[in-house]
């Protein structure tokens, strides 16, 4: 089977220049793509005119849907979750394609030799065209193990070269975790953790996507265990000019999420939205029982992304999540199309982290007066339907709390991101 790897494998890659890409190889069809849908407002609930177009397309073991992969060098474990093929058979050996230190000043993996394998998703026909996508995973990564996330896309009537979308390990011993810069060609190209199809003047979709997980390991008793993927889709995203109308009987609730602030830490706290929002949801599932402040920091270690120097890499973020519950939380990059969507799972008691961006006098009660990215908690509404919100850019723990006005904060949220979300549950 030709993989995601050029022939002959990494033992020929050459080192990553600032132009990264990999050689692609045919496309092959399987299995319909599996759709999570369950946060879609139903028919005759106002969805009929909502312009812009969300969905997930996701993968669980737990609901044996690997079994349609194929697979070299890996294999499905009892509970269905991806590992490395302990018979060996498939198993490829490999080295860095850079030498030591020869990435950005850094390791494009360990510097040295490992062993790998391939798990490719069926070719994806989505429901819609689409101009960007997001892959999110969860994984484990015992020391010595770490996995990389590779996307394509079809285009017209040709598939795309594939695109890494992100190197990914729990810790640091071995690899690094680091996003991949430099890839882009005339139609496509990946903005740290957003694959995007077309430009402002060349507009172009996409039809469908493959996705490939590479599971590597430098000791061949230790494998990475890969228990569900997904990847979010779009259209070009926007906002309506009025607000999708809510669901009153969902409103005047909000879920009892801890507060943290990121600004009580003078260290760094400023750029720490994102694992100070994650902590509070964390928190919240009762998977991190500690204060805020060494659930901040150790997420802030965890997500990480030293090629973006920064933490807000959104599907590093989900992906510490998985891996800091011990694989007991199921955490994804999503996209809604309007808050409406997003009631419907806080009424199911799921707060999500809701990236968001404004300029002075956009955002009433802001803790500071504007944001070029920012993560907060959406914990709730109030009685006239306006989010209730956790923010970590307030002063103190005690005035995160916040409720912003719906016609605000809601087409911030869409043309700022395009709706992203993180979806964390058990």
């Amino acid at each position: 089977m030709q993989g995601c790897f050029p022939a002959g494998g990494p033992e020929v890659l050459p080192c990553p220049p600032d132009s990264f890409t990999v050689l692609s190889f045919r496309a092959y069809h399987m299995k319909t793509p599996i759709h999570d849908n369950t946060h879609k407002l139903p028919r005759g609930r106002g969805n009929d005119h909502v312009h812009y177009r969300t969905d997930l397309l996701k993968w669980r073991a737990a609901e044996g849907q690997f079994e349609s992969w194929m697979l070299e060098g890996t294999a499905l474990a009892s509970d269905g979750s991806l590992v490395l093929d302990r018979s060996g058979s498939g198993v490829r050996r490999g080295r860095d394609p850079c030498p030591p230190g020869g990435y950005h000043g850094h390791n494009f993996y360990n510097g040295g030799r490992y062993l790998f394998g391939e798990a490719i998703s069926p070719a994806m026909p989505t429901p819609f065209p689409f101009t960007e996508a997001i892959a999110s995973w969860n994984a484990l990564t015992p020391q010595g193990t770490w996995i990389e996330v590779l996307l394509r896309v079809e285009a017209g009537d040709l598939w795309t070269e594939w695109y890494s979308m992100g190197v990914w390990a729990s810790d640091t011993s071995t690899v690094e975790r680091h996003s991949v810069g430099g890839q882009f060609d005339p139609d496509v190209h990946v903005d740290t953790d957003t694959l995007v199809v077309g430009s402002g003047d060349r507009p172009l979709t996409a039809s469908a996507f493959q996705l490939c997980l590479r599971l590597f390991t430098t000791h061949r008793e230790r494998t990475p265990v890969v228990r569900n993927a997904a990847v979010a889709i779009s259209d070009t995203p926007t906002a309506p000019n009025v607000p999708m109308p809510g669901d009153p009987a969902l409103w005047d609730r909000a879920l009892n999420v801890p507060a943290c602030s990121q600004m009580a830490y003078p260290d760094g706290g400023n750029v720490w939205c994102s694992p100070t929002a994650l902590c509070m949801v964390l928190r919240y599932l009762r998977v991190i029982d500690s204060p805020c402040e060494p659930c901040i920091r150790s997420a802030v270690s965890g997500v990480y992304d030293w090629l973006y120097d920064g933490h807000g890499n959104w599907p590093f973020n989900t992906a510490y999540a998985h891996a800091v519950s011990g694989g007991q939380l199921e955490a994804y990059v999503t996209r809604l199309a309007c808050m409406a969507e997003a009631e419907r799972w806080i009424a199911r008691g799921v707060p999500l982290i809701i990236s968001y961006g404004w300029r002075e006098g956009q955002l009433t009660g802001a803790p500071i007066p504007r944001s070029s990215g920012h993560l907060a908690v959406l914990v709730g509404f109030d009685a006239s339907g306006n989010p209730v919100v956790n923010d970590p850019a307030a002063p103190d723990d005690a005035s995160v709390r916040r409720t912003y006005l719906r016609y605000e904060l809601e087409p911030l949220w869409l043309r700022h991101s395009g709706g992203t979300v993180y979806l964390i549950r058990g």
